[in-house]
C-alpha cells in the first residue's frame, strides 16, 4: 500500500535538483569552458529528453486514437454542462448559445452564479428566461427548459461547482468555464466517449486560446496557440504511458459518481482541476479500480486567454503556485511504484519541473552576462542554443502535423510558417515570460499565500447515508469559505510591494546623497564612493526588474472613487514614468560606465564583492567614440536624474495632497500593515 512507503522519494528528488543547480552556479567561477553554462547545459538536456520521451510514446501515430463507437447494448448516458459565473455577462451568452445548439444536447445545463455584480442575472432573464428570485433558489428557464440557474454569494470556483454537483442528477457532468465556446459535436463527442468506455472517469477536451484585439492581444494568441498544441500533444504521450495528471477544467467532463465519492472540487486549491486528478488516481488506487483519465481530440471548443502582460503573469503565477500547493500535497505518491506510472514516472518529472524555470532563467541571466563580458564561452554556448533550436524546430512541426492528424483538422501554409517562426523566437521571449510567472508561483508559495493543508479523506455519517457528496472545503449557502491564499482587504498593497517601494525608495535617496556629496569629498573618498553609488544603481535596477513583475502579476488597490478624471490620469502617467526612469538612471549609468576610458583598469565589483561586466559593445569601441559616449550617457544618466527628482515631487505632492486635503488614506496603502490586517495584491 502507498502509505507503507517510509523513504521521502520526492523530497530527496528535489533536493538533489536544488543542489545541481547550486553546484552549476559555482561552476561558473570553477569549471572550464562550456561547463560554466552548466545551467543552461542542464535546461537543454531536460527540456529535450522531454521532447523526445513524447516523441517516443506517440510513436504508434495518431490513428491509435481513433474513436471508439458505443456498443449498442450500452445505455445511452445523460450528461450535464455546469458553469461557474462570476461577472460573465459579456462571454455568457456564447457559451450558451453554442450548448443549446449542439447536435446532441445536454440533458441538463446549470449556470451557478457566484456573486456576479454585473449585468449577468438580466442578460440570463432577458435572454433566455431565467428570473433570479433570491440567493440559493434554484430556477429553471421558461424558454430553454434544459437550462437551470443557482444564484449564490461569492465563495469561488471550486465551491461553486460543487453546489451544482449537489443539485444534478446527469450520470456526467462537463465542467465548462463561462468563456468557452464548444464545437457542435463536443457534448455528443464526450457522451459518446463515456458511453463506450465504462471505466472512464475524466476526460478533458481539447481547447484553442482566443485572446483581445490589438497587438499584444494577437502576440499572446500567436505563442499561446502553439504552447496549447503542444500541452495537449503532451498530454496524449502522457495518457498512453498511462500517467495523465491533468484535464483543463475549462472543458473537462467526469461521471458524477466518481465526484461524489472523492469529495468533490478542493475549495482550498488553486488548481481545482489539476487536484482533482491527483485524487481521483490515488481513490482508485486504494479502492482497487480501474479508472481512467484521457483527453478526447473529438471534443473541441475555443477558450478566452490572456492577451496582456499583467493577466498572463497573474494567470501563470496561480497556475504554478497550484502545481507546487498540489504536488507537496500528494508528495508521498511521489517514486512510489504502487501508483503505476503516475508514482513511477510522472510525479518524478513533476518534481524536476519545479525548479525548470529557474535552471531556465539562471540559463539566460548566464547568457546575458557571457554576451555583456564578450567572453570565450559565448560561442560554444551559441551552437548549443542553434541545435536546441533546429530540436525545437523540428519537434513543433512535427507536433503540429500529428495534432492535425488526431484531431482531423488541417493546417493552412500560413499556420505552418507560424509554428515555425514560434519555435525559433519564444525560447528569447515567451517562454522568459512563462518561467518569470513560474518564479512569481514560487514567491507565492515562500510567502505562504497558498494553503499547505494535505487533503485528508473527510467521514460523514449523514452525507453517506443520502448518498451525496462529501464536499471538500464547502462552506455554508449564506457564508463565504476561506479562500486558498490570504483573505483580501482592498485598498492596501501586497507586503511585498510595500517593501520593493520602500527599499527602491531609500537607494535611491541615498544614491542622490552620494552623488551630490562627491564635488566636496577628498580625493582618497572620491574612488569609493563613485564605486558605491554604482553597486547601488545596479541593484536598483535589479529591484525595479522585480516590482515591474510583481505589479504586472497583481492588480494593484484601486483609487478613490472620488478622485477626479485628470488626477487619476495624472497618477498613472507618473507612475508609469517613475517605472520607466527606474530602469533608465541605472541603465544609462551602467552605459556610461561601461564607457569610461578607465574601465580595463578599474573592474567593476558590486559591493567590492561580486564581478559586474560593463557592456562589452561599449567598452571595446575605439578611444575616441567611447569617449564622446561616455560624455553622452553621463548626459543622459544626469538628465534622467532631474526628471526624478521632478516626478517624485509630484509623486509626494499628490499623496499629501489626497491625504490631508482630500482626507483619504493613501500612506497608508503603502505603509507595513499591522499583523492583523491582510493586504490587497
Amino acid at each position: 500500500m502507498a502509505d507503507t512507503v517510509r523513504f521521502p522519494v520526492g523530497q530527496s528528488l528535489f533536493a538533489l535538483v536544488l543542489i545541481v543547480w547550486l553546484s552549476s552556479l559555482v561552476g561558473l567561477w570553477e569549471l572550464p569552458g562550456l561547463a560554466r553554462w552548466s545551467a543552461g547545459l542542464l535546461y537543454v538536456a531536460y527540456d529535450t529528453w522531454l521532447i523526445f520521451f513524447v516523441a517516443r510514446e506517440l510513436r504508434g501515430g495518431a490513428k491509435s486514437d481513433a474513436r471508439a463507437d458505443a456498443p449498442a447494448a450500452l445505455a445511452r448516458r445523460s450528461i450535464a454542462v455546469l458553469i461557474s459565473a462570476r461577472n460573465e455577462a459579456r462571454a455568457l451568452p456564447a457559451t450558451l448559445d453554442a450548448l443549446l445548439a449542439q447536435d446532441d444536447p445536454p440533458d441538463e445545463i446549470w449556470v451557478v452564479d457566484d456573486g456576479s455584480q454585473d449585468d449577468t442575472h438580466s442578460v440570463l432573464a432577458e435572454r433566455y428566461g431565467l428570473k433570479i428570485a433570491m440567493l440559493g433558489q434554484p430556477s429553471q428557464s421558461a424558454v430553454h427548459p434544459r437550462l437551470h440557474a443557482l444564484p449564490k454569494t461569492n465563495s469561488g470556483k471550486a465551491d461553486s461547482l460543487n453546489r451544482g454537483i449537489e443539485l444534478i442528477s446527469s450520470d456526467l457532468i462537463i465542467t465548462l468555464d463561462a468563456d468557452t465556446v464548444l464545437r457542435d459535436d463536443a457534448v455528443g463527442e464526450m457522451r459518446r466517449r463515456f458511453t463506450a468506455e465504462p471505466e472512464l472517469v475524466a476526460a478533458g477536451g481539447v481547447l484553442t486560446p482566443r485572446c483581445g484585439p490589438g497587438v499584444s492581444g494577437r502576440l499572446f494568441e500567436w505563442f499561446q496557440t502553439f504552447e496549447y498544441l503542444r500541452s495537449f500533444i503532451a498530454r496524449v504521450a502522457w495518457m498512453r504511458a498511462g500517467a495523465l495528471l491533468l484535464v483543463s477544467g475549462a472543458f473537462a467532463c467526469f461521471r458524477r459518481d466518481a465526484l461524489q465519492r472523492v469529495g468533490g472540487f478542493d475549495a482550498r486549491s488553486w488548481v481545482e482541476d489539476y487536484e482533482l486528478i491527483h485524487r481521483l488516481h490515488r481513490y482508485a488506487h486504494d479502492h482497487g479500480l480501474r479508472w481512467r483519465v484521457r483527453v478526447l481530440p473529438g471534443a473541441a471548443a475555443i477558450t478566452d486567454a490572456p492577451g496582456t502582460l499583467g493577466a498572463f503573469m497573474r494567470q501563470r503565477r496561480r497556475w504554478f503556485g497550484g502545481f507546487l500547493q498540489t504536488l507537496y500535497r500528494y508528495r508521498d505518491m511521489v517514486g512510489n511504484p504502487a501508483y503505476a506510472a503516475v508514482g513511477r514516472v510522472m510525479l518524478p518529472v513533476k518534481v524536476i519541473d519545479t525548479l525548470q524555470p529557474v535552471f531556465g532563467i539562471t540559463a539566460f541571466v548566464l547568457l546575458l552576462f557571457f554576451v555583456l563580458e564578450g567572453q570565450a564561452v559565448l560561442a560554444p554556448v551559441l551552437w548549443v542554443i542553434g541545435v536546441k533550436l533546429i530540436i525545437d524546430f523540428a519537434f513543433l512541426l512535427w507536433a503540429l502535423k500529428y495534432y492535425n492528424q488526431w484531431s482531423g483538422r488541417r493546417s493552412t501554409p500560413r499556420e505552418w510558417l507560424l509554428a515555425g517562426l514560434a519555435a525559433l523566437t519564444e525560447p528569447f521571449c515567451f517562454q522568459l515570460m512563462r518561467h518569470c510567472g513560474a518564479m512569481l508561483g514560487w514567491v507565492a508559495v515562500l510567502t505562504r499565500r497558498v494553503d499547505w493543508r494535505p487533503y485528508r479523506p473527510q467521514t460523514n455519517g449523514h452525507a453517506q447515508a443520502v448518498g451525496r457528496p462529501q464536499i471538500i472545503g464547502r462552506a455554508p449557502m449564506s457564508e463565504t469559505p476561506a479562500p486558498p491564499a490570504r483573505s483580501i482587504l482592498p485598498g492596501r498593497y501586497t507586503a511585498t510591494a510595500v517593501v520593493l517601494h520602500w527599499a527602491i525608495a531609500l537607494l535611491l535617496a541615498v544614491n542622490i546623497a552620494l552623488a551630490l556629496s562627491v564635488d566636496h569629498l577628498p580625493d582618497a573618498a572620491v574612488r569609493p564612493v563613485i564605486d558605491t553609488h554604482k553597486s547601488i544603481g545596479i541593484t536598483v535596477l535589479g529591484l525595479a526588474l522585480v516590482r515591474l513583475l510583481w505589479r504586472l502579476s497583481h492588480v494593484p488597490p484601486p483609487l478613490a472613487t472620488r478622485y477626479a478624471l485628470w488626477e487619476r490620469r495624472c497618477a498613472t502617467v507618473v507612475h508609469v514614468a517613475l517605472y520607466g526612469l527606474m530602469l533608465a538612471l541605472p541603465l544609462s549609468g551602467w552605459l556610461h560606465d561601461s564607457a569610461w576610458k578607465d574601465a580595463a583598469t578599474h573592474p567593476m565589483r558590486l559591493f567590492g564583492l561580486v564581478p559586474w561586466p560593463r557592456i562589452q559593445a561599449i567598452a571595446t569601441l575605439e578611444p575616441a567614440l567611447k569617449e564622446s559616449l561616455h560624455t553622452l550617457f553621463g548626459q543622459w544618466h544626469t538628465w534622467f536624474g532631474y526628471a526624478l527628482y521632478a516626478l517624485v515631487a509630484l509623486h509626494v505632492a499628490g499623496a499629501l495632497k489626497h491625504q490631508l486635503y482630500d482626507r483619504e488614506p493613501e500612506l497608508q496603502r503603502m505603509l507595513p500593515r499591522p499583523r492583523s490586517t491582510e493586504a490587497a495584491p
